[in-house]
C-alpha cells in the first residue's frame, strides 16, 4: 500500500494570558511562526521532528471560544507519533487544543 495524505481537523481556542507563567524563570519556548498570527503545527515522531502539517491560526485568532481548523497531513509510510504545537511570536494569546481528528481523504 502507498501512503496517502490524511485530512486533519483541529479544534483550538485562545485565551489572553496564563497567569501561572508569570513566575516562570525562563521564557516560554514557542516555534517560530510563518504568518503574523501563527500556526497549529504537527510534527512527525517527536516535537523536533519534521513538520507534516501547518494550519494557519488566522481563522481562530479573533474568535472567542473554540474554532475549527482544517488542513492536510502529508502522506507518510508506517506508524508514527504526532506532536502538536503552536507557532507564534510570543504569548499572549495562549492557545489550547481541544481535539484533533484525522480522516482519509
Amino acid at each position: 500500500d502507498t501512503a496517502k495524505p490524511l485530512n486533519i481537523t483541529a479544534r483550538v481556542a485562545n485565551y489572553p494570558f496564563n497567569f501561572q507563567l508569570g513566575n516562570h524563570p525562563d521564557p516560554v519556548k514557542v516555534d517560530a511562526p510563518q504568518t503574523a498570527t501563527g500556526e497549529f503545527v504537527v510534527h512527525l515522531d517527536n516535537c523536533d521532528g519534521p513538520v507534516v502539517a501547518r494550519l494557519p491560526l488566522a481563522p481562530a485568532a479573533g474568535n472567542i471560544g473554540v474554532s475549527t481548523l482544517t488542513g492536510r497531513l502529508a502522506a507518510t509510510e508506517g506508524r508514527h507519533d504526532l506532536c502538536f504545537t503552536f507557532a507564534q511570536n510570543a504569548p499572549p494569546p495562549q492557545w489550547a487544543l481541544q481535539s484533533v481528528r484525522l480522516s482519509p481523504q
